[in-house]
C-alpha cells in the first residue's frame, strides 16, 4: 500500500472516529440536559408532596379541633335539654 492510500485511510477512519465522538458528546450533551430536567420536576415533586403532607397535616388538626368542639356543644345541649325536662 503506498503512502497516499494509507493516509486517506487513516484519514477516512479518523474522520470517522470523529463523527462518532461527536455523536457520543452530543448524546451526552441531551441526558445531561434531560437529567437537569427529571431534577427540577423530581424537586417540584417533592415540594408539592411536603406540602400536600403538611396541609394533610393542618387538616386533620382542624377536624380534631372541630370533633372537640362538636363534643363541646353537644354535651351542652344535653345539659340544656336535661334542665327543662
Amino acid at each position: 500500500m503506498d503512502k497516499e492510500s494509507l493516509y486517506l485511510k487513516i484519514k477516512n477512519e479518523n474522520d470517522h472516529l470523529v463523527d462518532q465522538l461527536y455523536g457520543h458528546k452530543r448524546i451526552s450533551e441531551d441526558y445531561k440536559q434531560e437529567n437537569v430536567i427529571l431534577k427540577t420536576k423530581l424537586q417540584s415533586q417533592e415540594q408539592l408532596a411536603k406540602n400536600n403532607g403538611e396541609q394533610a397535616i393542618a387538616l386533620k388538626i382542624s377536624k380534631e379541633k372541630f370533633e372537640g368542639q362538636l363534643r363541646t356543644v353537644t354535651e351542652q345541649l344535653e345539659m340544656v335539654t336535661r334542665s327543662h325536662d
